[in-house]
């Protein structure tokens, strides 16, 4: 075997493909092989679907349909062949000064000829000079046998002819094999070997807060004999502990929900290889969102922080854990039952702080714990994410119905709750030492 063989055969385990197919089959009739670079694009690559008008539709409607949709033109269908098309222009030229026409069928009053027709199979200097005789802002898709399949907008070709016609939506995650991105239809990048290995990382990286700060509550109990670290202790360990004073109790819990949230986004900057994927993958993001060409120089301009990270629902979820808990904790207690009526104002206020503060907090957490300034190999692995993600999206037919399980799937979310789950029973084996542990300190 040469060694480029081997470096093929290596990559090919490490993105997952052998796990994918032992364990995951199906993955493998889910997404395509991406493009090739010989493999010109072509017009079907291109086509997007768009709803066609039937001839016997209202007027009104067709142009209620027009606004919707935001386009110059609509196909009219008759059967599965382009009868014609509804175009904004001519019907304001023909319904000027008689709105009664708003009942009138289509086919009776404004069918106009269609635009010239590409062949999904012509290339893209094919529809580029269509479009030049057009004089067209987008045209139809009609297969050989006649039936309709969708538009080619002039703004896609141009895209395409260079070089930047990237997903409508990409997402991703960051694992520690590198970066994977989606459509939701198709994934580019690493494969679900890297995935399951996220999900272990993660739950490493939560026990290990859970396991650290333990052991300094003990450790402090053990000089101090202070009665409070061993509540916080029996709190860390689920145990509610109810003491005399409510809000020694309630501050308490805050305490140790915020020190373990603390501890946990501690061992996510540090950690070698998680943060800097996650730079990674925002910044192709970013790069692929605004046009910009996937190359080092552009990716690495980009900002680490996204809208749409995973690191913002995780921020409102901690911010309603802790008023959650801490709201169950004061009605736990007599004084809590006894000033109910007084903790409505309150949950109001924590309601609004938390909905208008949450993208803030989300977004200070990717800059300063969540992620870190990536590599120059960092990077690397988004933009190849990028392109491969890029090239099966366009070899998937746009008109091609989608089944839900595909999309959930591709958002990785599966494999990584798999991977918590194959070390779950490792990290409770392993939480049972540490308390036997901690209870010698205790004692």
């Amino acid at each position: 075997m040469t060694p480029t063989a081997h470096r093929r055969v290596w990559r090919v385990v490490l993105e997952g493909n052998i796990l994918t197919t032992m364990l995951f089959p199906f993955r493998q009739r889910q997404t395509p092989e991406p493009a090739t670079g010989d493999e010109p694009l072509r017009v079907a690559h291109l086509t997007q679907p768009l709803a066609p008008l039937s001839p016997a539709l209202p007027l009104g409607e067709a142009l209620h349909a027009l606004r919707e949709q935001q386009v110059a033109w609509l196909p009219v269908l008759e059967g599965i062949t382009l009868a014609g098309c509804l175009s904004a222009r001519g019907v304001a030229q023909r319904i000027a000064g008689d709105p009664g026409r708003a009942e009138t069928e289509i086919a009776a009053f404004a069918l106009e000829p269609p635009p010239p027709a590409l062949d999904p199979r012509f290339t893209l200097d094919d529809a580029a000079r269509v479009f030049a005789s057009a004089d067209a802002g987008m045209l139809p898709v009609i297969a050989p046998d006649g039936r309709y399949l969708g538009i080619v907008t002039l703004s896609d070709l141009s895209a395409a002819q260079a070089g930047r016609l990237y997903p409508p939506r990409v997402g991703g995650m960051a694992t520690p094999l590198g970066v994977y991105l989606t459509t939701g239809v198709v994934g580019g990048g690493v494969g679900d070997l890297g995935l399951v290995l996220s999900g272990m990382a993660m739950a490493l990286l939560f026990w290990l807060a859970q396991a650290l700060l333990a052991s300094v509550i003990a450790v402090t109990y053990h000089f101090t004999r202070e009665p409070l670290a061993k509540d916080a202790l029996n709190l860390l360990k689920g145990e509610l502990y109810i003491s005399r004073d409510p809000m020694m109790t309630l501050w308490l819990w805050v305490g140790v929900t915020a020190l373990l949230f603390l501890f946990f986004l501690l061992l996510m900057r540090v950690a070698p290889l998680l943060a800097g994927y996650h730079a990674a993958e925002h910044q192709t993001v970013h790069a692929m969102e605004a046009g910009k060409p996937l190359t080092l120089e552009a990716v690495a301009r980009m900002p680490r922080v996204h809208p749409r990270c995973g690191t913002n629902l995780w921020a409102i979820m901690q911010l309603s854990l802790v008023g959650l808990g801490a709201l169950a904790t004061w009605l736990s207690t007599d004084v809590g039952r006894y000033t109910l009526p007084l903790l409505m104002p309150v949950a109001v206020v924590l309601a609004i702080c938390i909905a208008f503060g949450w993208r803030a907090l989300g977004g200070w957490l990717q800059q300063y714990f969540t992620t870190r300034r990536p590599s120059a190999r960092e990077i690397a692995s988004g933009i190849r994410a990028g392109l491969e993600v890029t090239r099966c999206h366009l070899t998937i037919p746009p008109t091609e119905r989608q089944h839900p399980s595909r999309r959930i799937w591709n958002m990785g979310l599966l494999q990584v709750a798999l991977g918590i789950a194959v070390t779950w029973p490792l990290f409770q084996w392993l939480t049972g030492v540490l308390d036997r542990l901690l209870i010698s300190l205790l004692q």
